[in-house]
Order: C-alpha cells, then sequence, then structure tokens
C-alpha cells in the first residue's frame, strides 16, 4: 500500500527535483560518449519511480518492490558503456552484490512475517493494539 502524507510528498518532490536536474547535467555526457538518450533517460526514469515507491510504501513488501524497481535500474545503468569491460565488470558486480542483499532482505521480511503472523507495516502501531502484536526489538 502507497500512502501519501506530507513527509513522504517532500520526499517524492526531492527525488523529482534530483531527477531533473540529473536530466539537464547528463544531456552532455550522454551526447559526448555517444550513448542512446532514450535508454538512459527511461533508466532515470524507473530509478525515480522506485525511489517514490521505497519512500511512499507503508509496508515491507511495498519497499521492497521500490528496492527492485530501483536497483533493478541501477544495475544496468552500471554497465551502459557495452564495449568497456570496467563497465561490463562493475554492473556484474554490483548486480551479484544486489543480489546477495535482496535475499537477506526478503528473508528478513519472511522472518518477522512468520514471527508476527500479519502483515508488516512499516507504520508503528496505536498504543492499545500494541498488546495484540509481537514487538521487535
Amino acid at each position: 500500500m502507497i500512502v501519501l502524507d506530507p513527509m513522504r510528498l517532500s520526499f517524492t518532490l526531492v527525488f523529482l527535483i534530483v531527477a531533473a536536474l540529473t536530466v539537464l547535467i547528463s544531456a552532455i555526457w550522454v551526447e559526448w560518449e555517444g550513448l542512446p538518450a532514450g535508454e538512459f533517460h527511461t533508466l532515470l526514469l524507473f530509478a525515480t519511480v522506485g525511489m517514490m515507491l521505497m519512500a511512499s510504501g507503508n509496508d515491507l513488501v511495498m519497499i521492497f518492490l521500490g528496492l527492485e524497481i530501483l536497483s533493478i535500474a541501477t544495475y544496468v545503468m552500471a554497465g551502459f558503456r557495452k564495449n568497456d569491460l570496467r563497465s561490463n565488470e562493475s554492473s556484474l558486480k554490483y548486480f551479484i552484490l544486489g543480489s546477495f542483499s535482496s535475499a537477506f532482505l526478503l528473508y528478513g521480511i519472511a522472518l518477522v512475517y512468520g514471527a508476527t503472523a500479519h502483515e508488516v507495516s512499516a507504520q508503528p502501531q496505536a498504543s492499545g493494539a500494541l498488546a495484540q502484536h509481537v514487538i521487535l526489538a
């Protein structure tokens, strides 16, 4: 579930401003390197949407989904120059590291879900509901 409160909207605004500045700054670099601008801007848009989902997510599954959208876009952006061996190597290393960390995060979410036996929310519970749920330290 996505929640839009003032704090999350401010994060979304910051992400959109930074993405717009990145488009303006990277236009010269993309042209100088001879890279396809459409693909670069599409990947930047996916990364921005992933950041917005992470900031607006109310439960851990939505935060994980946003993280995966963000990370897949950045894996491809790390290896964007296909003819450069260092770019390919960095993309592969980043993908392997991200896969392991995503697996650990998903395992942790599964453990928390198993301990609480209900949907794991990122929102703090009200004081009356604390007696019904397991408090995780």
